[in-house]
């Protein structure tokens, strides 16, 4: 792109107009990436506005727009960090509702307050456990790790 834009050093330096006005320049796989690095800084620069304006919703929209770029751009997110932001995005009010129920009633602890919204989407009893006891509880002071957590998850949604 720097013979068409002389000054810029970096992708940071293309503007999103500039970008598209010139996109069709470059490879495939190439365009793509790019594509996603000059939209990304753009979209953190608002991300960046929305929070200081107080708007959570419009910041969440960047967040998830930056997901699926990352996705289908640049080719970099995996099933498990897919089904993880899905399952975050479709079960959100539950867990505003999980932190709500906890403020209403601390005394009851944060696990018990888990437990009962889990046990109610589950339809079974769950085990649920702070890490801190998982780490306790093993020998080897190894506890789930993301993957399995992920691959547990999806066994029951």
């Amino acid at each position: 792109l720097k013979p068409y834009l002389p000054g810029i050093q970096a992708l940071r330096d293309v503007s999103v107009d500039d970008f598209i006005r010139l996109a069709h320049l470059l490879p495939e796989v190439v365009r793509r990436r790019a594509q996603h690095v000059v939209e990304e800084i753009a979209r953190v620069e608002a991300a960046v506005m929305a929070l200081k304006q107080g708007n959570v919703a419009l910041f969440g929209r960047y967040m998830q727009e930056g997901h699926r770029s990352l996705r289908d751009l640049y080719e970099v997110s995996t099933p498990e960090l897919d089904f993880l932001v899905e399952f975050a995005l479709k079960n959100i009010r539950m867990t505003i509702n999980l932190v709500e129920d906890f403020r209403l009633s601390p005394e009851k602890g944060l696990e018990f307050v888990i437990e009962s919204v889990l046990k109610s989407r589950l339809l079974k009893e769950p085990v649920v456990s702070s890490v801190f006891e998982e780490i306790h509880k093993s020998q080897t002071g190894r506890f789930w790790g993301t993957l399995e957590l992920v691959h547990r998850l999806q066994q029951h949604f």
